[in-house]
């Protein structure tokens, strides 16, 4: 892909309870808050954002990883890992989901 070719961006704050979802524009310059999901099993969240992912011709995915300071998984980064796993197998494992280190993301907000 050349550097002219924006890709529509899907970003994921994943939680247990809920998930944070926002799209980048058609410039893919900025990311623009979409819906708050159920993160809970019984809501299926996977096929929710499976779903919003065809609806909007969403090309890559962006999910946070809360790793600790020292960059040692977390509980939660695990969840998040086990999370992209089963989004991968809904959607296929050639789709791009890009993992950035959330560690100080708030506060540089």
């Amino acid at each position: 892909m050349s550097e002219n070719e924006w890709v529509r961006a899907l970003g994921i704050d994943y939680g247990t309870v809920r998930i944070g979802l926002a799209t980048s524009d058609d410039l893919g310059m900025f990311a623009h808050p979409c819906q708050t999901i159920s993160g809970k099993p019984e809501h299926n969240p996977v096929e929710t954002i499976a779903k919003i992912i065809e609806e909007r011709g969403i090309k890559e995915i962006v999910i946070g990883l809360p790793l600790h300071a020292d960059g040692r998984e977390s509980t939660m980064s695990k969840a998040v890992v086990k999370f992209i796993e089963q989004l991968h197998q809904k959607i296929g494992a050639e789709f791009t989901i890009r993992q950035v280190d959330e560690l100080g993301s708030t506060k540089s907000a």
